[in-house]
């Protein structure tokens, strides 16, 4: 059996109770995720599950056939104004295929947009079994989907394994546990003001006894860290010796364990205070949703409440429930729980994981042709083929996305190649530019030159005959004498000259 399992993957320790208990409870099924694009410390946890496989993100696995069924699990996993485009792609997927589809555990706040109930109609429409944590969410859905039975459930979390707080438990320290977080609704100033009130709470408790310890719980990493929450009440705390930070990194069993070994809790986040009340812890609830309040009024808590932004006065209450009984409702808490038994029955009914796994298992005694054995042994068949075809179809999604990644670098390093062509070839026009500028100034040049040696041409053309006369002769051998330096020589035919223009003066006056 193929499943699509749908939850909320955030190192948050009441989702990973979901998860862990889903899996578990239907251990012969396989569960498939797509966990592609999370942090590897998410991935990392999901694959500590044995029967949990992560996909990566393709509409190639929402082909028709490829899961027999769809479990949607969580909380808050139906916000206002939420993107809802892949869980009706979930459900359509495995609808074409006559598969079941199922939402458990989750609520619903009290108010919606209409666009939001829309939404949500859409998705729920064709669900086989429809069955929030509490009643308030479950009346809220029947007004949507009047034609669908909507039944009310138990928080997932009670469904876990839980070991109860012994009444008289010998230890050598008195422990108060605080669970804290951030609301989304909170601000800064609101936020400092309960970070300070409940160091405030801390404070007094360490001042009454030495031997007083106080565990602040981290319940929450990923997108919504409760950290940070602590660092802010750490802050304004005198003792911090006697204060334990318990970060919740994965390991269910090792924070049951934290929260049992507390004496009483103060309990701002819901899957704290579910585990108080499953294994008896004494708590406190600082309500910072209304999913809270639904599910004390379903146990019939009679306690004091306390609000995110209304701690005062919340001191003395840690003093008067040390030692306290429990205050809620034993047989209102016991039918909260069992409302939770006909749906895994229905769902298992529904999934053929107890009826039709027992036919196969079983050996059959009426013979080799059995009506009933040849029929579960066809669905164990077609199960089994799915199982190889997906697996198949895994490996080679890999490895087309190992080429992909291969094509993606080869493509990246002809881009770039290309860029730097590109860069040369810019360079190569602007140097043949330079150099046809540069060409053009030389011929500019060579044709006044041209132009200079034709009117020189026509000059020495002039003078020629000049130079045929004594006069000229003469003149010719002054510049010669001249340039040779020679000053003697310059004057004697310079008289020459002057002499013959004394004798030819009249002829050169004609």
């Amino acid at each position: 059996m193929n499943i699509l399992l749908d939850a909320y993957y955030d190192e948050n320790y009441g989702d990973d109770i979901f998860i862990e208990t889903i899996t578990g409870m239907f251990s012969s099924c396989k569960f498939y995720s797509f966990l592609e694009y999370y942090p590897q410390e998410v991935r990392d946890w999901a694959q500590q599950i044995p029967n949990l496989y992560l996909l990566p993100e393709s509409d190639v696995f929402l082909q028709k056939n490829l899961f027999d069924a769809y479990i949607c699990v969580g909380g808050d996993i139906f916000p206002d104004k939420g993107d809802y485009t892949k869980r009706k792609a979930y459900v359509q997927s495995v609808k074409q295929g006559n598969g079941k589809v199922a939402f458990l555990g989750f609520n619903l706040f009290h108010e919606y947009s209409e666009g939001t109930r829309c939404e949500l109609v859409a998705l729920m429409q064709d669900a086989d079994i429809i069955a929030p944590r509490d009643e308030r969410s479950a009346e809220l859905l029947r007004q949507m989907l009047p034609a669908k039975e909507i039944r009310a459930m138990a928080d997932l979390a009670f469904l876990s394994h839980w070991d109860k707080k012994e009444e008289q438990e010998t230890k050598n320290a008195h422990i108060l546990g605080i669970s804290v977080r951030k609301p989304n609704y909170a601000d800064e100033n609101r936020l400092a003001r309960y970070c300070q009130q409940l160091a405030g709470v801390i404070n007094g408790y360490l001042e009454k006894d030495a031997k007083r310890i106080v565990k602040l719980f981290s319940l929450s990493g990923g997108t919504s860290p409760d950290e940070n929450v602590v660092e802010m009440i750490l802050s304004s705390v005198g003792e911090q010796t006697r204060v334990q930070h318990i970060l919740y990194a994965g390991d269910i069993g090792k924070l049951k364990e934290e929260i049992r070994a507390c004496d009483s809790m103060l309990c701002t986040r819901l899957h704290a205070m579910i585990s108080c009340i499953a294994m008896h812890v004494p708590f406190i609830p600082i309500v910072y949703e209304v999913k809270m309040e639904h599910i004390l009024q379903e146990i019939g808590y009679r306690g004091e409440v306390f609000s995110f932004d209304g701690l005062d006065g919340i001191e003395q209450a840690v003093v008067r429930i040390s030692g306290e009984e429990l205050l809620w409702d034993e047989a209102a808490l016991a039918a909260y729980q069992k409302r939770s038994l006909p749906i895994i029955e229905q769902l298992k009914k529904d999934l053929y994981v107890h009826d039709e796994t027992a036919k196969i298992c079983k050996q059959d005694s009426s013979g080799p042709v059995s009506p009933e054995k040849e029929y579960a042994k066809e669905q164990a068949d077609a199960v089994a083929q799915k199982n190889r075809e997906l697996e198949e179809m895994a490996e080679e999604m890999e490895k087309l996305q190992g080429k992909i990644a291969e094509c993606q670098e080869l493509m990246n390093h002809y881009l770039k190649t290309i860029e730097e062509c590109n860069q040369t070839n810019g360079e190569y026009f602007q140097l043949i530019e330079n150099l046809n500028q540069q060409l053009a100034q030389f011929n500019q040049q060579i044709a006044s030159l041209h132009e200079e040696k034709q009117e020189l041409t026509a000059m020495v053309n002039r003078m020629r005959p000049y130079f045929t006369t004594n006069l000229g002769r003469k003149m010719n051998t002054v510049v010669c004498s001249a340039m040779a330096r020679n000053s003697d020589a310059v004057k004697r035919e310079w008289e020459q000259i002057q002499n013959y223009f004394r004798a030819e003066g009249s002829n050169t006056e004609g």
